[in-house]
């Protein structure tokens, strides 16, 4: 009984992680960091003016770089200028929401250099629109419409101006501005975020305070808060404070940080000598402390990172193997835990993946028996008026039209194929509803081989045709397909200029839910493309639909770029 309660209490201390880690800082770390922290006291006592000047250095530096980012801004908007200088100012020029979009993606560019948490926006001053780009700022979806309101003001009724403080809601914004007869641009830094940012790395147990429009504190997570002392009482040293200050050569701001004056203490005796002695000790039991940490600690989680990336890469087979008698029992089960995740996740993928392959048959079904009722309605139609060249050249199109509705169940095609598909339907469209409406499509060359799932373009230009058209009148759909080759992301624009979605409508679809109209109809179309979205790419993806009624629609989709490889587009011919 006694030898297995040895060989038990063995086991632990040689298996079990905690005790091995306890073991390690009782041994090796410990001693370390109690003659680190004597070591710091003494460093910090005899240093306390080489440390103030170091963070003052630091805060001019930080401070003097965010000022930087923010006028690298009037170089990179020289350039947008020049490159939109007629647009921006020019009379009668058309402003199509392409042209919005893409000056917009300009400006976030050049807010992306900036490294700064901000806004950039866009301001269409005849259609009224308003645009917004932001970076590392917590912009919520309940905040939208307030800030478009917030930044239509700023815009209407500020004219060209340099950088600027400005008070937004309850937050200091350092604003720079561009008015032209078209066009309002500009960029909006939240100055809160910006300071906690870039003093990040030299803020700890002190307080950071800035004036601007009035003394405010800042705490290290960004929030503020108005305080009533004096911008003079926060920069006066006392015998328990120290202050260090910067002041911006560009704006009427300030920035200071105080901090206990811990670094005030009496050099020890001996000092020297005891900095030489902890410094060699540390260096001598580095390599050991390493070597303890890599084997227990660093190495079995590096595996399970490695396994967990490749789970994010969809490689659901992987399995880690390397379950050796070295591994401690909670590393073990972390190990055997990783690949009971990983199969269930495989068996949960394949059962979606069945559910998916079984509604898209199900959409398939619905479309088949009302695309043949219909165009049998108009064959027979034109065969009523010997319009025999119609019926051949729509004969044709309806064969390539169920020939790829009815191919093999691919979970990915070619965008090529699916043009070719979606320009079959077009015409077959043209044919039913002649002059109902114009098609225009601008597709990069280098996106005619990225994989997409079937029917997911068409879905969209379909639904365009089924509830945009309008009676009596013609409306435009535009299909645009580009390659950011920074985000190797493949973006998906489908707009037209029909009679809109109704509110209720779009509020279900954005929630992913399936419409049911007051016939007890399911409308599943769009749900179907959001499903599969979801399942194909998950998190990597992302789908907006904008819509005003009577006005249109606009649709925009990211997901990330695949390209079918050479020979297998020989194959699919």
């Amino acid at each position: 009984m006694e030898n297995k309660k040895r060989r038990s209490l063995y086991s632990y201390m040689t298996r079990g992680i905690a005790p091995r880690i306890m073991t390690a800082i009782m041994v090796i770390f410990m001693p370390a960091c109690l003659m680190a922290i004597i070591t710091a006291v003494i460093v910090m006592n005899r240093s306390a003016g080489q440390i103030m000047d170091s963070l003052q250095r630091e805060l001019n530096l930080n401070m003097n770089t965010m000022e930087m980012h923010m006028q690298s801004v009037e170089g990179e908007m020289d350039d947008f200028v020049s490159a939109y200088i007629s647009e921006l100012g020019g009379k009668n020029v058309k402003s199509p929401v392409i042209l919005d979009y893409d000056m917009l993606s300009k400006l976030e560019k050049i807010l992306n250099k900036t490294t700064l948490p901000g806004y950039a926006y866009l301001y269409n001053v005849k259609s009224g629109s308003v645009y917004i780009k932001y970076q590392l700022l917590n912009y919520t979806v309940s905040k939208q419409e307030r800030w478009k309101s917030n930044i239509r003001q700023v815009a209407e009724n500020t004219e060209n101006s340099d950088f600027t403080l400005i008070p937004i809601d309850t937050e200091d914004y350092i604003a720079r501005t561009y008015s032209y007869q078209n066009y309002r641009v500009g960029f909006l830094f939240n100055l809160p975020a910006c300071i906690s940012r870039q003093l990040s790395d030299i803020y700890e147990d002190g307080r950071m305070y800035y004036l601007g429009n009035a003394v405010t504190e800042l705490g290290s997570d960004g929030a503020v808060n108005r305080v009533d002392d004096t911008w003079e009482s926060l920069n006066k040293s006392s015998m328990s404070t120290k202050s260090i200050m910067w002041s911006s050569q560009e704006l009427e701001l300030k920035v200071c940080m105080r901090f206990h004056n811990f670094l005030a203490v009496r050099m020890l005796p001996y000092g020297n000598w005891i900095l030489l002695g902890v410094s060699l000790l540390c260096l001598l039991l580095i390599p050991f402390l390493w070597r303890i940490l890599k084997i227990e600690i660093i190495r079995p989680l590096g595996q399970l990172v490695y396994g967990m990336e490749e789970l994010g890469k969809n490689d659901l087979a992987y399995r880690i193997d390397d379950h050796t008698i070295r591994n401690s029992e909670e590393i073990q089960f972390l190990f055997d835990s990783f690949d009971k995740m990983a199969a269930e996740i495989q068996l949960s993928k394949d059962k979606d993946m069945k559910m998916l392959r079984a509604e898209l048959d199900n959409l398939r079904l619905q479309v088949n028996p009302h695309m043949i009722l219909n165009s049998l309605n108009m064959i027979y139609s034109l065969a009523q008026t010997k319009n025999y060249t119609c019926i051949q050249d729509y004969t044709l199109y309806l064969v390539d039209y169920f020939r790829y509705v009815l191919r093999k169940n691919d979970d990915f095609v070619p965008v090529k194929q699916e043009l070719e598909f979606i320009q079959s339907y077009i015409e077959i469209q043209k044919i039913r509803f002649p002059n109902a409406f114009s098609w225009v499509y601008s597709i990069d060359e280098e996106c005619l081989n990225a994989l997409i799932p079937p029917l997911l373009i068409e879905n969209f230009i379909e639904n365009s045709m089924k509830y945009a058209l309008i009676p009596g009148q013609s409306i435009e759909i535009l299909l645009n397909v580009r390659l950011d080759k920074e985000s190797n992301t493949l973006i998906i624009s489908v707009c037209d200029t029909g009679r809109g979605i109704r509110e209720d409508i779009l509020e279900r679809l954005r929630e992913g839910k399936i419409y049911v109209d007051k016939n007890g109809n399911k409308h599943i179309g769009i749900w179907n493309c959001m499903r599969r979205i979801e399942v194909f790419y998950g998190a990597k993806s992302d789908l907006s639909i904008v819509s005003t009624r009577d006005e249109g629609t606009q649709i925009f989709l990211k997901i990330p770029y695949l390209e079918v490889e050479a020979n297998e587009t020989a194959d699919r011919g």
